[in-house]
């Protein structure tokens, strides 16, 4: 039974890791803080521009995800007036790849030449090409001590934003919880 438990629990990190791979995360915080010391948290506002980025059921999607992270490290969820404030902000950009295929038919072919670059001929190349457009988001995740007003941490993640909503259901928790594994406070074990 413990070697299953072993190797589920691999698997499901390898699974994870692979939602998670084409997301780059980045945090900062401020060093002199104890972020023990803090008891609640409310969420700021949604920036007008941005709110319009996405829809409402992502933006409770994002909502929810960062609270439970939050409420899982012993915060306590506040409508407004936590001890620390949290700011979500979003900025999509739209972008074009391109894909490129080359396939290559060697052999020997014609004849014998002569001249500069005598020898057997041989094989020839097609190289075809697509182009795809596609979406970059980046996530913003600022904490702020309320009473200073103070920034004290900030975790930003930009990756491809994905077009199925079924799976945005499953991925937003998850890139939520791989950005805050840099959060200075731990989970609580229950």
């Amino acid at each position: 039974m413990t070697i299953l438990k072993q190797t589920l629990t691999i698997l499901l990190t390898v699974m994870l890791m692979m939602g998670c791979s084409d997301l780059k995360v980045t945090s900062d915080k401020d060093n002199t803080v104890d972020f023990n010391a803090f008891k609640s948290f409310s969420f700021l506002t949604w920036n007008k521009e941005n709110s319009s980025l996405i829809n409402e059921l992502d933006k409770q999607r994002l909502i929810n995800a960062v609270k439970s992270e939050l409420m899982d490290r012993g915060y306590a969820y506040q409508e407004s007036g936590g001890e620390l404030a949290v700011s979500l902000y979003i900025v999509l950009d739209q972008k074009t790849g391109t894909n490129a295929y080359t396939s290559y038919y060697g052999g020997y072919g014609g004849g014998y030449y002569y001249g500069p670059g005598w020898g057997w001929g041989g094989g020839y190349a097609h190289t075809s090409y697509s182009q795809y457009d596609y979406t970059v988001g980046t996530l913003v995740v600022d904490v702020f001590d309320e009473s200073s007003k103070k920034l004290i941490w900030q975790v930003v993640a930009s990756g491809t934003v994905d077009d199925n909503p079924e799976s945005r259901e499953k991925n937003i928790p998850r890139v939520i919880t791989y950005m805050f594994k840099k959060y200075p406070k731990e989970k609580i074990k229950n």
